[in-house]
């Protein structure tokens, strides 16, 4: 191809390109269009939906039902929501310490005094999620407020951070 041939050939690409977006641009719909029309469709079939003669209450509740779907009133509902909200009678009796790491203790000596506040459970369990997280030499001496809600890898954020 020689000089001429290209160009010829190159307009003709960017001829075709402006025509394809003049009639994009062009012959698009309007989106509010579009919108309305999508609304009128859905209240038509609303309409519709009401007036084919759509199942009342008692057989929808009945159709869940067969599912396995339990269905409450608001009033059943809130009830039960009611009778689920613990009482001040119900608190949880949180234990707190404090543990104090000194320097040149390991990651059993921890373990077994978090044992010994009952902080956990086994010592032995949090001596192993202490190695297997890779932090058993990053235990950092100091005194940490924990409690008996905080989980394994909490107090091990706390000891090792």
């Amino acid at each position: 191809m020689n000089r001429k041939s290209m160009q010829i050939f190159s307009i003709g690409w960017f001829g075709a390109a402006c025509c394809i977006a003049a009639a994009y641009f062009i012959l698009q719909p309007d989106q509010n269009e579009t919108d309305i029309s999508a609304q009128s469709t859905e209240q038509e079939q609303a309409e519709e939906q009401t007036s084919s003669g759509t199942r009342n209450t008692e057989e929808h509740i009945a159709s869940l039902e067969s599912d396995g779907y339990v269905v409450l009133t608001e009033e059943e509902y809130s009830t039960i929501q009611e009778e689920n909200v613990p009482s001040e009678e119900e608190e949880t009796n949180e234990v707190t310490a404090i543990l104090h790491i000194e320097q040149g203790m390991t990651s059993g000596d921890v373990a077994s005094l978090l044992q010994q506040l009952e902080m956990v459970e086994e010592g032995s369990i949090f001596q192993q999620q202490l190695q297997e997280s890779g932090l058993a030499s990053s235990i950092r001496p100091g005194q940490y407020k924990v409690n008996s809600t905080m989980s394994a890898q909490d107090i091990i954020h706390q000891i090792t951070s």
